[in-house]
Order: structure tokens, then C-alpha cells, then sequence
């Protein structure tokens, strides 16, 4: 019985390590089978269109603490 439960650990632990290296390198295959060239409008430029989302604000004016500096560096 002890044979039969080494073996049975053992097989366990290999199959977890063979799921866990599939989950790591699956998602790599895809992303790099998956690429497509950057889609073109007609006129050469490329094409936006699609879903954005706003996981990120970034303000398009400068902070009125800001307003009288010409440059916006730390030099």
C-alpha cells in the first residue's frame, strides 16, 4: 500500500507541475502566433477604430502649478 501511495503522490505532483508549466506558456504561444499586422485606412494611416477603455486618466492640460514654466522637465 505504501508503494501504491508514493506512486500516486509522485503523480500528483507531476501533473501539477505539467499544468502549472502549460498555464505559464500557453498564454506566450498564443500572444506570439496571434500578432496580426497593424491594420491600414485606405489612405496609409493607421486604423483606430476599435473598443477603448479609460482604465487610465491622463490630463491633457498642464497643471495650473505648472503654468508659468516654459519647460515641463526638472532641468
Amino acid at each position: 500500500m505504501r508503494k501504491k501511495g508514493r506512486r500516486l503522490l509522485l503523480a500528483g505532483v507531476l501533473t501539477t507541475i505539467a499544468v502549472a508549466s502549460l498555464a505559464i506558456v500557453l498564454p506566450r504561444l498564443s500572444s506570439v502566433t496571434a500578432r496580426k499586422p497593424a491594420l491600414k485606412t485606405a489612405w496609409g494611416e493607421p486604423d483606430l477604430q476599435g473598443i477603448w477603455t479609460r482604465e487610465v486618466d491622463i490630463p491633457l492640460e498642464r497643471p495650473a502649478k505648472y503654468a508659468n514654466q516654459e519647460f515641463f522637465s526638472v532641468f
